[in-house]
């Protein structure tokens, strides 16, 4: 690959995991984009050439960390994790500004087809 600024891929607007996965099947790559309320799902050739995108909202702000293929499918997992923004902002990213909050429910795993997403 050649190096390339995190602007140069046009579709990319927001944030990007450090995780993407490989397809096995084809070499298509997959990746997630954490946003405050929403995260990104991509298919993208090993181009980088954008192939599918998805946009979901999130029940709460949080932060979704990976994802994961499973046969025909990405497999995103939605955690009871809640985010203290007043921490992450004073730049504590580590797990003190994270925490296991199951008010917000259960896990929730956002199931996409690999093809369209």
């Amino acid at each position: 690959m050649t190096e390339k600024r995190f602007e140069d891929f046009g579709f990319i607007r927001r944030g990007f995991s450090a995780h993407p996965k490989i397809d096995p099947d084809n070499g298509d790559i997959f990746n997630i984009g954490f946003n405050a309320n929403t995260f990104d799902v991509y298919r993208m050739t090993k181009d980088f050439k954008l192939l599918a995108k998805n946009t979901t909202k999130l029940r709460v702000p949080q932060s979704i960390h990976d994802c994961c293929i499973a046969g025909n499918y990405l497999i995103v997992f939605e955690c009871p994790v809640k985010l203290d923004i007043w921490k992450f902002v004073k730049g504590n990213f580590g797990p003190k500004c994270y925490s296991a909050d199951f008010n917000y429910g259960k896990t929730i795993a956002h199931i996409y087809n690999k093809e369209n997403l």
